[in-house]
């Protein structure tokens, strides 16, 4: 009778606590075919990024201006071109990207340089972000972050915003005194499949 009584008394206390017991609601997921044809910028509060020297260790501030044009979009994959401006350099760095994103918004990100194919092998590095997408005042933005270098690393987050048409980012980008298509168009032959 008392064993009957404790499995009772067990049970009872095992149902009160499941009752209240809050379980968080399901993650939403999200169709992310939207993300095709589109073009993204880094705001002016995400431009500076770190440079570390390798050689002596240093670090220090840059800016880092990064624009994609997400071309495709098929089952949470995506693709599209990658144009990247360092204030420490003159030079405009040209890139592929590749990514996917879960139905949730986490994101992986690969980038490759659009290099001559006689360039030493090391150069043909990839580069790797990570990011999730996140919803500020109204519309996603991507968080992502990441490290690329050689003898130099860069580290840099930021939350990437979309450049839609009749925004400011379309006549001047912040950072560097050119609109988007001028900036993306520092790199022919990612529109360009016979360039060389």
């Amino acid at each position: 009778m008392n064993r009957l009584l404790l499995s009772l008394s067990l049970t009872a206390l095992i149902a009160a606590n499941l009752s209240c017991t809050v379980f968080p609601p399901p993650t939403p997921k999200y169709d992310w075919s939207w993300l095709e044809n589109t073009y993204w910028y880094v705001p002016t509060d995400g431009l500076v990024a770190i440079e570390t020297s390798l050689a002596d260790q240093s670090h220090n501030p840059v800016t880092d201006q990064t624009v994609w044009h997400i071309t495709n979009y098929s089952d949470g994959y995506f693709w599209g071109d990658q144009v990247v401006k360092l204030s420490s350099s003159d030079d405009f760095l040209c890139m592929q990207l590749v990514g996917s994103i879960t139905p949730e918004g986490d994101i992986q990100m690969t980038f490759t340089f659009d290099l001559p194919q006689n360039a030493p092998p090391i150069l043909n590095s990839e580069v790797t972000g990570l990011g999730t997408m996140r919803r500020d005042t109204g519309q996603w933005k991507a968080e992502m972050q990441m490290t690329t270098g050689i003898t130099t690393l860069v580290t840099h987050w930021a939350y990437m915003t979309q450049c839609r048409e009749g925004q400011d980012c379309n006549q001047q980008l912040p950072g560097v005194p050119i609109p988007l298509q001028d900036f993306l168009n520092k790199c022919p032959c990612n529109t360009d499949p016979f360039c060389q």
